[in-house]
């Protein structure tokens, strides 16, 4: 085996070495994005809940504003 052939061998490797770690990395950051996606839904759902107690605290406020117009 010549050294051109071991140059091209090592290269090789190396390539497919760099191939396997950026899919490693980019399958970690596919995992960070879901988890991040997942926070977001979640953030998104308990704010819709914090919107809802707000409607129902000022419906509340409405009827006392109203009882008391009457008082």
């Amino acid at each position: 085996m010549d050294i051109l052939s071991l140059v091209i061998i090592l290269q090789n490797v190396f390539t497919w070495y760099l191939v396997l770690d950026a899919r490693h990395k980019l399958a970690a950051s596919i995992q960070d994005f879901k988890k991040g996606l997942e926070l977001m839904q979640q953030a998104i759902r308990e704010f819709e809940r914090g919107v809802d107690h707000l409607e129902e605290v000022k419906q509340d406020l409405d009827i006392l504003a109203r009882s008391v117009r009457q008082d």
